[in-house]
């Protein structure tokens, strides 16, 4: 799941051995796998995280902006950086972003944190929504959609196009 091994015996540890409560504490305390130890998995002396690693969370409808700093916070392992910004409704928490706050190209504002604010377009509010709605579709294990049948999945991937085009064809209304 791109834990660490140290993390992920440390969640397992205080579990009592139970792999769902450990994913849960992995979850709810993401400065436990913040460093990671030497899992072969992770580049552990990435800088600044490959374009190609900050495309694949954008993709995945994260914004840009908190793609960055998330894939920063977590040495460009896509994975936990897809993990705690999708578990933090596309933002990284507050006690993740201080060290972030030495690189001036990187704000910690992302679209959840902008919802608030009143000068927010309606194509924003869209793609928040958007996404909110796609992330209530996803699974909270890695194993659940084996269970899905390829209808459900082609139904899923209907929906999330449809959520995409609505979005480019609001877009490029304005």
């Amino acid at each position: 799941m791109g834990y660490s091994t140290h993390a992920a015996k440390q969640a397992l540890h205080q579990a009592s051995g139970n792999l769902d409560a450990a994913l849960k504490i992995l979850l709810s305390n993401p400065h436990m796998w913040w460093f990671s130890d030497s899992d072969p998995n992770t580049d552990n002396h990435q800088e600044s995280p490959s374009q190609e690693h900050i495309d694949q969370l954008v993709y995945m409808g994260f914004d840009t902006v908190a793609a960055e700093a998330a894939l920063r916070v977590f040495k460009g392992n896509v994975q936990l950086a897809a993990q705690t910004l999708a578990h933090n409704g596309g933002s990284l928490p507050p006690d993740l972003q201080f060290p972030l706050e030495d690189s001036p190209s990187t704000p910690t504002t992302s679209l959840s944190d902008s919802a608030g604010t009143s000068g927010v377009s309606t194509d924003e509010d869209m793609e928040i929504e958007a996404v909110n709605e796609i992330l209530e579709d996803l699974p909270e294990h890695e194993e659940d959609y084996l269970d899905s049948t390829l209808e459900d999945e082609e139904i899923i991937i209907a929906e999330y196009l449809s959520y995409v085009e609505n979005i480019k064809s609001a877009t490029k209304k304005n």
